[in-house]
């Protein structure tokens, strides 16, 4: 062997022993076998794109055009596509979805295939084309192209014949060659019925399963733009999330089993929260208009959609692991309305200022596995916002832990979780707990991740955080961890529910805020006083800042440790926020600080009709620490604390309250004799101030009266909240769980989220129903 041999076999020899130290990057844990495409990655990635709703419709003030409208009313004198390009790219879009024909038949370029367009409008005296301008302030502005052709036309004179698809697929071949690149193709689930048709007025039904020959349809389609992503119930690549209101479920997987889907035939729940044993990856879109219409309607220039309303709906969609399409309807003159273009540069503004510091970023992380031990997959990858990067665990390990340390207690109310999804999408059940006064306290939790989960909580100052993934269906895996602090544009959360939703007060009335000033003035002049102190906590809470009321009651612990009103207060509104766990302890020290004391009678804030206060003190501690135990289910502690408040001398409107959550605490332990046995002091000419609800309810119970006689549709103020509560339940113990699930769901449907009635029904729907 020569010299020059065995320096190239040394040198090999070298080489693999620097290699095998620095330690080669190991392979990725193992992909699902259902993963996004890379278009489908692309596309996810804009988080957030525009609807255009653009039609005769917009003349006739309609949403649905019948078929017969004249192309002589469309005429936008003032069109101009370079506006909505520019107001989408401002709000953050990044793409346009234009619908080039709706439901009317009205086609808005000059279809060689139809009279029925812009070609026959007085608008560029029949020589423009709203397409082409669409598509090139699109392209000039950076944005992406979608277009929108509904499958269903009412003026067609062949519409429900195999004539009109031969139409239909000839204006799919002008559309997708002569109009450049397009993205995203539209198809809803419009399936027929009355119309125009030619003049034929009539009726028309067709076979929603085959008549538009989907597969044949789409493989068209894929041939002309082979880039193109499509979209429907059944995809085959962007799925409808079910609703128009934008929201995609608290669980949302991105794969569907679209075996059995039937475009505009799907089931809705099914499409909002996916499968995650789908056979395909279909992206979940979430559209919604900025107006109640999707066309321009005059009398809703005042009716776009709030800052607020904005937020919910994107914290709703891309933080729930969708793509948010937002509808823009251009007014008769072809521009976006003034209001509308507000309304979206404030939402924009605000999530800019919600998202421009992370303060998360390049903490220290550890996790209780680390895969190979390799840079590759280190923890700290998850917050180094490299969308590329990720944190993995070890091959078997399905439950994983981080924790990041902050270094300094730090102020956040925005979480934001992201898994790598070009691996699939894996974690099903994730905890996230905060490390606040030398204490880990439970921060969120919730179900699915994908690729973007935002979890809004009430404001907390944490030094460390604690993620726990619960459970997986591969490896778990981690890209992005977020914390960040609200735009003081956004209001103030007060609770989450026990679904994981955002809770937020309404705007107080005038009375309320002025008996709050007075209170608080009454305070700053009286600050050692803890009767002031009571009152401009209470004053508070009946503003819905609930969370402001919890601080100025624990202030009066501390200055007033032996006062049990401080205690009682609090553990009241800690109910009001779903914290039930440190209610308890609240009304259980109350209770010890009572024993042996007299009782006294706790004035109304908000004084009855007779204006004579119905509640003590007593009687308040014991009925709220019942009610705070039986919202946890532990129910044999709810039992033993309402038979004691039966120990104080007890007033009409407080024996049917305290009767009322009695009887349900016996009926859910299945002691139906004493049930009965507890409702035999209501009768039915009991004098009651207050508690009507109540004392309606145990009548029910007793078979006094009948339900009909409970029954209401609207369920909005919190003695309807109480009173649907009771008939649910009524249902539920009658073996009638479907009814039950209806009127909760009803209850849930409000806006009185801090009622005992809700707040039980949520309760119960976690508990029974989720």
């Amino acid at each position: 062997m020569g010299k020059k041999t065995a320096w190239l076999q040394s040198g090999i020899l070298v080489l693999t022993i620097f290699l095998i130290s620095c330690g080669q990057a190991p392979q990725e844990p193992a992909a699902n076998a259902v993963i996004p495409t890379a278009l489908q990655l692309e596309y996810q990635e804009m988080e957030f794109i525009g609807f255009i709703h653009f039609t005769v419709n917009t003349f006739t003030d309609k949403e649905w055009g019948y078929g017969d409208e004249s192309p002589d009313i469309f005429n936008p004198t003032e069109f101009d596509a370079e506006q909505w390009a520019q107001a989408a790219k401002v709000a953050g879009m990044k793409q346009l979805i234009l619908t080039v024909k709706h439901h009317d038949g009205f086609c808005l370029w000059p279809s060689k295939y139809t009279e029925h367009s812009v070609k026959q409008s007085p608008w560029k005296n029949g020589q423009g084309d709203i397409v082409a301008e669409f598509v090139e302030a699109c392209h000039q502005n950076g944005l992406k192209v979608g277009l929108y052709l509904s499958p269903w036309d009412r003026n067609h004179a062949d519409y429900g014949t195999p004539a009109y698809i031969d139409y239909y697929y000839n204006q799919l071949r002008e559309l997708l060659t002569e109009y450049g690149e397009i993205s995203e193709i539209w198809f809803d689930g419009a399936n027929g019925g009355t119309g125009f048709y030619g003049g034929a007025r009539e009726t028309r039904r067709i076979d929603r399963t085959s008549y538009y020959r989907w597969p044949e349809t789409w493989a068209l389609v894929k041939k002309l733009q082979p880039n193109i992503l499509i979209f429907s119930d059944a995809g085959p690549d962007i799925r409808w999330i079910g609703n128009e209101r934008g929201y995609a479920g608290l669980t949302n997987w991105s794969m569907i089993n679209t075996n059995n889907i039937t475009v505009g035939g799907a089931d809705q729940a099914y499409l909002n929260t996916g499968d995650p044993d789908g056979n395909n990856w279909l992206i979940p879109l979430c559209n919604t208009s900025i107006r109640p219409g999707w066309f321009y309607h005059a009398k809703e220039d005042n009716q776009v959609k709030s800052l607020q309303q904005l937020l919910d709906v994107y914290y709703k969609s891309v933080g729930r692991n969708g793509v948010l399409l937002l509808n823009l309807p251009p007014d008769k003159t072809g521009r976006f309305q003034k209001n509308d273009i507000k309304a979206l540069q404030k939402f924009r503004t605000t999530l800019d200022e919600t998202f421009s510091m992370n303060l998360a970023r390049g903490k220290s992380v550890e996790a209780s596995s680390h895969r190979h031990k390799h840079a590759q997959f280190e923890p700290g990858n998850i917050v180094d916002e490299d969308p590329a990067s990720y944190w993995a665990a070890e091959d078997p390990v399905r439950e994983a832990s981080l924790e990041i340390d902050l270094g300094e207690p730090m102020e956040f109310d925005r979480i934001l979780l992201q898994e790598p999804i070009r691996l699939g999408q894996r974690i099903s059940e994730f905890e996230i707990k905060g490390h606040i006064k030398n204490e880990w306290t439970r921060l969120a939790q919730g179900t699915t991740i994908g690729y973007k989960r935002l979890l809004r909580i009430p404001t907390v100052q944490a030094d460390k955080l604690q993620i726990f993934i619960k459970n997986a269906n591969n490896t778990p895996a981690i890209s992005n961890f977020g914390l960040y602090q609200a735009s003081p544009r956004e209001k103030a959360i007060q609770a989450v529910s026990l679904f994981g939703e955002a809770l937020y007060s309404a705007d107080p009335a005038e009375a309320a805020l002025e008996k709050y000033t007075e209170a608080k003035v009454d305070f700053e002049k009286q600050p050692d006083s803890p009767e002031a102190l009571v009152w401009y906590g209470r004053r508070t809470a009946y503003l819905g800042r609930y969370r402001e009321s919890i601080d100025i009651y624990t202030q009066g612990i501390e200055q007033f440790p032996k006062d049990a009103r401080f205690y009682r207060h609090r553990g009241h509104r800690y109910i009001s926020v779903r914290e039930f766990d440190l209610a308890i302890l609240d009304f259980e020290k109350a209770a010890a600080l009572i024993a042996g004391t007299k009782d006294t009678i706790e004035p109304d804030g908000m004084p009855n009709a007779q204006n004579i206060p119905i509640s003590s003190l007593h009687s308040n501690i014991w009925y709220h620490l019942g009610l705070a135990y039986y919202l946890t289910n532990d129910l044999e502690n709810a039992l033993r604390v309402y038979r004691e408040a039966f120990k104080d001398p007890q007033n009409n409107d407080k024996l049917v309250s305290t009767t009322h959550w009695l009887y349900m605490t016996l009926r859910l332990l299945d002691r139906e004799v004493e049930a009965k046995e507890a409702l035999e002091p209501i009768h039915a000419d009991m004098s009651i101030i207050e508690n009507m609800a109540y004392h309606r309810l145990c009548l029910l119970y007793k078979g006094e009266i009948r339900i009909e006689s409970l029954t209401d549709p609207e369920f909005s103020d919190i003695m309807n909240d109480a009173v649907a509560y009771g008939i649910g339940n009524w249902f539920f113990y009658n073996g009638e769980k479907e009814k039950a699930k209806e009127v909760f769901e009803k209850i849930l449907q409000g806006q009185g989220w801090a009622s005992f009635g809700y707040i039980a029904a949520e309760a119960d729907f976690v508990r029974v129903f989720n």
